[in-house]
This record gives structure tokens, C-alpha cells and sequence, in this order.
């Protein structure tokens, strides 16, 4: 294998790179909105707060790891045809930093998705209606069903019947901050599949068969020195 089609694999890494560094600013720059509606409770401004700290907490890695898989990338594909060793070394140490910390990009990705999915589905909205209440409960606010386990599983409410509501614009936002962490999740799974095989290549080429990608030519045999015996010189004048 040449060299220089290390520059492909390196140029769909910078690629993905930059998707996931986008991906991270969406997702990090997303902000449930600061909707209040009629009998919104406190549950409304908690599960805000704590979606919009998943969000920035959960971009960070995306963005840092995104934007050194970019970094390696350029970095591989110089090295590659310019046939330096130095350079696809340096890729290589990048991409395996970039892999570690895609992991921590893809996990708070799949955190936030589980969380914004447990709100969807524990809450129901009505069309046009101005609030979503718990599945639990009917459309006015009443428990479906008195006493039991299933009244004491209620999320703490400071309305008496023990319903929560919460406002059809988070509801919203928070639906669509989960479909944010799924392209997030993605593009973090096609991140570590490409880098984990670019950092090998590259890894290979600048440490371990440089001989293999042409980085170096091969070491000359013995063999090849040896030769017919040549007399230098002028021969005696008798």
C-alpha cells in the first residue's frame, strides 16, 4: 500500500470530524425554553435546568473530540504524501486520544437520549393544548387510579391530586433535544469505527511497516554487495 492513500482515509476522518464538532455546538448550544404556562409546577423548571446542564455537559466531548479527530486527520493526510513519519505519528497519538474521548461523547450522548425519551413517554399532550400531564393521569389533571402503588410512584407535584404538568413548549423542546442526542450517538458510532482504523494505518505506516507503505525502501541484503574482486591502481612498471 502507497503512502499516499493514507490521505483518503485521513480526509474522511476530518470529515467526520467536523460533523461531530457541529453536532457537539448543536446539542451543547441547545436550551429548553423559558415557557411558562398556566399551572406550571416546580418539576417544569427542574426538568429544564437538569435537560440544559445534560446538554452542555454532553457536547463538550463531542466538540473536543471532533475537532481532534480534524486535527489528526489533516495531520495523516500531510504525512501520507509527503511520506512523514513524524506526521502520521502525531496522527496516530491523536486519533487514540480522540477515540477515548468519542466514548465519553457517545455515553453522555445515550445518557441524554434515555433521559429526553423518559420524559416523552411519562408525559401526554392533547392537540392545541397549552400543557401535557402525566400518563399517569387524565387529560384534567385527575389520577386514573386512587391509592395504590401507582399514586405513590407520582413525580412530587405541588398540586394536591399528585399530577404533574408540564408545559406543551418544553415538552417540545425536550422530544427534540432527544432526537438531537440520536444524530449525536450516530455520528460518534461512525467517528470510532473510522478512527479506530485510521489510527491503525496510520500507526503502522509511522512506527511499525514503514516498509509496507513505502515510507521507507527496504533494507539492502548482504547479498547484494557481494561481488568480483577488482584490482585498483596502476600495474608495475618492470
Amino acid at each position: 500500500m502507497r503512502a499516499r492513500a493514507l490521505a483518503v482515509p485521513h480526509g474522511l476522518v476530518s470529515f467526520i470530524g467536523v460533523a461531530l464538532t457541529l453536532g457537539g455546538v448543536w446539542i451543547s448550544t441547545h436550551r429548553i425554553p423559558n415557557a411558562y404556562c398556566s399551572q406550571s409546577t416546580d418539576d417544569t423548571t427542574t426538568i429544564r435546568q437538569d435537560l440544559n446542564r445534560y446538554a452542555f455537559i454532553g457536547g463538550l466531548p463531542a466538540i473536543v473530540s471532533g475537532s481532534l479527530a480534524l486535527f489528526a486527520g489533516c495531520c495523516g493526510a500531510f504525512g501520507g504524501i509527503q511520506k512523514s513519519k513524524a506526521a502520521l505519528r502525531c496522527a496516530a497519538a491523536t486519533l487514540v486520544l480522540a477515540v477515548f474521548l468519542g466514548l465519553i461523547a457517545f455515553s453522555a450522548a445515550m445518557s441524554s437520549k434515555a433521559v429526553a425519551e423518559m420524559i416523552c413517554e411519562s408525559y401526554e399532550c392533547s392537540s392545541g393544548a397549552e400543557l401535557c400531564t402525566h400518563s399517569a393521569c387524565d387529560p384534567a389533571g385527575h389520577p386514573q387510579s386512587s391509592g395504590g402503588e401507582g399514586a405513590q410512584m407520582q413525580p412530587e407535584d405541588s398540586s394536591k391530586n399528585g399530577c404533574s404538568w408540564i408545559c406543551q413548549d418544553d415538552y417540545d423542546s425536550i422530544c427534540h433535544y432527544g432526537t438531537k442526542s440520536t444524530v449525536a450517538a450516530g455520528t460518534c458510532m461512525l467517528m470510532l469505527f473510522a478512527t479506530t482504523i485510521t489510527s491503525c494505518m496510520a500507526c503502522g505506516a509511522g512506527c511499525f511497516c514503514p516498509v509496507s507503505f513505502e515510507m521507507e525502501l527496504p533494507k539492502a541484503s548482504q547479498a547484494e554487495f557481494v561481488g568480483h574482486s577488482v584490482v585498483c591502481g596502476q600495474p608495475a612498471q618492470t
